[in-house]
């Protein structure tokens, strides 16, 4: 049938009617059309801007958890020392003798890899030391001189530069005073370690709370690929699994330290890829 004959046809009234109900429809599809887009944008933004917000969430919560439990840990290691000194100086023991007895307690301990104690007094000289080479020599970080006479408790970050190192290297300390020989005690580490003093259980349970939608996974990874809290795969090295095109993505993510990627991952047993937006930030230590 011919429609536009067939229209011609009709009565005024209903090629009226029928021309406003195709009006009508025309405007509810492209109104329709408008708002699906737009609260699909809405929604796209909405879930990118949770997914930035619980990145940074999670940052914040390792850094935090991981500078308490290294505070706390070297805290320990300088108090309970300040005790042998404590009880050394109460000894029936010639000053000199005491000293001596207390130096070689305090440099035959280690903290982790790289750390130790040693003792400065409220001059900057250095008191005990592993290295015998630095006994009565200043500290050269003026800084860290200041600090440690103003406050002599507690704990404090420094850069400590070496000879053959370009880079310096960020430091933690924490240190206690004994009075009667002027000695600040000192228990250092390099930060880099600070990932040997984290609690995984705890911060497993605070970091998988930070789900994003029904599909958002948090997870924690370091640089070698291997999945460090993830809630399926937490053991697991992915760093094959997350090449793209022969472009090594976890070398990106240091690269860039934060931002976002869109990748297709495609994980052992499964058929398909799936692609996946990942928002990261990175925490050298």
């Amino acid at each position: 049938m011919d429609i536009w004959k067939w229209t011609r046809n009709l009565p005024i009234r209903s090629r009226l009617l029928y021309g406003y109900l195709m009006v009508f429809l025309l405007v509810v599809f492209i109104g329709n059309t408008i708002i699906y887009y737009y609260f699909l944008t809405t929604i796209s933004r909405s879930t990118k801007l949770e997914l930035s917000n619980n990145t940074l969430s999670i940052r914040t919560t390792i850094e935090a958890a991981a500078k308490a439990s290294l505070t706390n840990q070297l805290r320990i290691v300088a108090e309970r020392n300040l005790e042998i000194v404590t009880s050394i100086y109460k000894e029936d023991l010639k000053e000199k003798e005491a000293k001596e007895r207390a130096a070689k307690i305090l440099t035959s301990q280690s903290i982790g890899q790289s750390g130790f104690l040693y003792v400065v007094n409220s001059l900057g000289n250095v008191q005990v030391h592993s290295d015998a080479q630095l006994i009565g020599k200043i500290i050269p970080d003026q800084d860290v001189i200041f600090e440690r006479r103003q406050r002599k408790f507690g704990y404090l970050e420094y850069k400590k530069y070496d000879q053959d190192e370009s880079v310096p290297r960020i430091k933690a300390l924490y240190m206690t005073y004994f009075g009667p020989w002027d000695w600040i005690i000192s228990a250092t580490i390099d930060k880099s370690e600070l990932s040997n003093f984290l609690d995984i259980n705890g911060l497993r349970r605070a970091i998988l709370a930070n789900q994003t939608g029904k599909t958002g996974t948090p997870f924690v990874i370091d640089s070698k690929g291997n999945l460090v809290i993830h809630s399926r795969r937490e053991g697991q090295n992915v760093s094959n699994e997350l090449e793209s095109d022969r472009k090594n993505l976890i070398s990106e993510m240091i690269t860039n330290q934060s931002g976002r990627m869109l990748i297709s991952w495609q994980s052992p047993g499964e058929h398909d890829a799936e692609d996946l937006l990942i928002y990261y930030d990175y925490i050298p230590e």
